[in-house]
């Protein structure tokens, strides 16, 4: 069952005449997958969780390997979102089962008798569910709380898309356009753009802390509390957008309809670049599904009708297999870091000798470094003295390079 990532390097240029961008394209099969995928999370650990059109959760193992994840449900429940929580917990919401709990092989019901369609649980320890014409669920540990338009001023009660920011704030995409919810109690406030609207699909938290959309209307947006970001003169419509991505380094992903994916850098000015899904091998005549960026900058990407998932690394970190040969065996992780972060070892990659995590920043130079004790699996490291900005870390043996991750501090 170890049916790999095939990659392929490319030099892609873009369809609007800006600078080539040199995007690594790896491709995911497995005799496993036999419904298209349609939804990725990522676990607090790194690992990439993702469910199927015939309601499998599956996840993806070093890098490598699909792995079925066991849970339990009705014979058909109608996966529609998970959610990896801090908790080490699997969230599932579903159509017709409600939302499930999945842990250590056991499935538990923690909302039978809703449709939801969307999860999202902060560190916390609450829990929230998006449920389709029932408004948003809280729940504080103990109790479920529901709250809807009749008795709120929660503006639609369709919530398609849920994402927490980093100071614990709920942001929801829901049928009239972005809520925000700082709780407890009735406490929601409303944002609509003209011509944006009204309803509102996906939301996701960038590294700065800023709120992106997608539109009904065609397009994303961004949000910071005050201000639009839109995306004007770059093509004419951006029509059919159902996925969209955000890096750390704030290069937006997302797609349109059958043409391919876009990718637009909003500073210092908005550039858009079109890449048809066939120059990403993907083939032609499909209608992207989801788009997924993970904490490593790795887009993820599936098509409807298709099983094949590609996996996106924009200027990837150089190294090979041959020089690199530990670098599925690492994992970094948050990824934006604020004042540490947590480097994850395989057993294997723990058993080697003498190995330094080097930390340089974007001029080559050496910023910091941490000693990697022999057989250890996870050590923490500290950044609050560093000052913002990319970095490369360098696993480092014996003066080689075994495998090298990008970070960005914030």
């Amino acid at each position: 069952m170890r049916n790999l990532l095939h990659t392929t390097a490319l030099f892609l240029l873009s369809a609007a005449g800006l600078a080539a961008q040199p995007l690594e394209i790896r491709h995911v099969s497995s005799p496993l997958l036999v419904r298209e995928t349609r939804g990725f999370t990522e676990g607090p650990d790194g690992t990439i969780y993702f469910f199927t059109g015939d309601d499998n959760l599956y996840r993806i193992q070093d890098d490598t390997l699909v792995v079925a994840v066991e849970y339990e449900c009705p014979s058909f429940c109608g996966v529609q979102d998970i959610y990896a929580g801090p908790d080490s917990a699997l969230y599932v919401g579903t159509k017709f089962g409600g939302l499930l709990r999945v842990k250590d092989g056991v499935t538990t019901g923690f909302i039978p008798d809703k449709n939801v369609y969307s999860v999202a649980a902060d560190t916390a320890g609450k829990l929230y569910a998006g449920i389709d014409g029932g408004g948003v669920g809280v729940y504080d540990g103990a109790t479920w709380t529901y709250y809807k338009n009749a008795g709120t001023n929660l503006a639609s009660d369709f919530i398609y898309d849920l994402a927490i920011d980093t100071n614990h704030v709920l942001w929801l995409a829901t049928g009239a356009g972005l809520a925000k919810y700082t709780g407890p109690g009735n406490n929601f406030t409303n944002y609509t753009l003209s011509g944006f609207g009204p309803s509102y699909s996906r939301v996701v938290i960038g590294a700065d802390n800023k709120v992106w959309a997608t539109a009904s209307s065609g397009g994303a947006v961004g949000f910071d509390g005050a201000e639009w970001t839109t995306f004007p003169n770059i093509f004419t419509f951006i029509s059919g957008v159902n996925g969209l991505g955000v890096s750390s380094t704030g290069i937006v992903w997302t797609s349109r309809s059958s043409h391919g994916l876009y990718r637009v850098q909003t500073a210092p000015t908005v550039q858009g670049t079109l890449y048809p899904f066939d120059t990403l091998g993907l083939g032609t005549g499909f209608i992207l599904r989801s788009l997924f960026m993970d904490s490593r900058d790795r887009l993820w990407a599936c098509l409807d009708f298709s099983t094949d998932l590609a996996v996106i690394t924009e200027n990837p970190v150089s190294g090979t297999a041959e020089t690199h040969p530990y670098q599925d065996h690492f994992r970094l992780h948050p990824n934006p870091v604020r004042t540490d972060f947590r480097l994850a070892l395989s057993p294997e990659a723990a058993g080697l000798q003498g190995k330094t995590a080097v930390l340089y920043n974007a001029l080559g130079q050496r910023a910091a470094a941490w000693q990697l004790p022999d057989g250890q699996t996870e050590i923490t490291c500290e950044t609050e003295e560093l000052t913002p900005g990319v970095y490369t870390l360098q696993m480092e043996q014996s003066g080689r390079v075994v495998a090298a991750l990008r970070m960005v501090r914030l």
